[in-house]
């Protein structure tokens, strides 16, 4: 997603941009690196990859290194990806460091990383006020009966289940179906490719609902 949007910012510019995550195609990724772009969006174990076996790419020109999600990385256990890679960055680097929100590991984090930053708090933002909020309090093998009837009794053209673990996916979507409902799902089971495939599905309406 950060790719896409930093290549229509730059595409009438002489920046240019690189992807390096997995799940695409390796040699693709190297040729393109090695062509010393302005901006590469990576994941940490995908980077330090590259760093190991492209030769010719470094990251000691580096001047802005921006680290997003960062609570989710170290939840992911990226942190000591995102330090070695810290570490071949020039020291005169600006970091930037955006996360939704602040444990005592995360200043950690900023405090090893920055030197004396500019910290910047948004308030608590608050969901629009045409947005309708409501809890259903289940026991576990009531929430695919009550999904279903929620979806089926608003009509629900286009809406996202998330579940809180990628192998209750395939069990939501199975649900879904059998009562007659389209959807898609998605989770780190699936290759790339197929999660490219479903989610433009979604964003043309041809799935109302997307399982995640």
């Amino acid at each position: 997603q950060v790719y896409q949007v930093a290549k229509q910012l730059c595409q009438f510019t002489s920046i240019d941009a690189a992807l390096s995550v997995g799940g695409l195609d390796l040699r693709l990724q190297e040729a393109a690196l090695r062509k010393n772009p302005d901006i590469v969006i990576a994941t940490p174990g995908r980077l330090i990859d590259h760093i190991k076996n492209t030769p010719t790419f470094t990251l000691d020109s580096i001047e802005v290194l921006i680290l997003d999600e960062a609570d989710r990385m170290l939840d992911m256990g990226f942190v000591g990806d995102i330090m070695r890679i810290a570490e071949k960055c020039r020291d005169d680097r600006q970091t930037l460091l955006f996360s939704a929100t602040m444990p005592d590991r995360i200043e950690d984090l900023a405090s090893d990383l920055q030197k004396d930053p500019e910290v910047v708090k948004l308030a608590l933002s608050k969901p629009a006020e045409k947005i309708k909020q409501g809890a259903y309090v289940l026991f576990d093998h009531q929430k695919d009966a009550v999904l279903v009837e929620v979806l089926k009794e608003r009509d629900v053209k286009s809406g996202i289940v998330f579940t809180s673990r990628k192998r209750t996916v395939g069990q939501v979507v199975r649900a879904l179906r059998k009562a007659g409902i389209k959807c898609g799902r998605m989770s780190s089971d699936l290759e790339q490719s197929e999660r490219e495939e479903v989610m433009l599905a979604f964003r043309q309406q041809k799935l109302p609902i997307l399982v995640a």
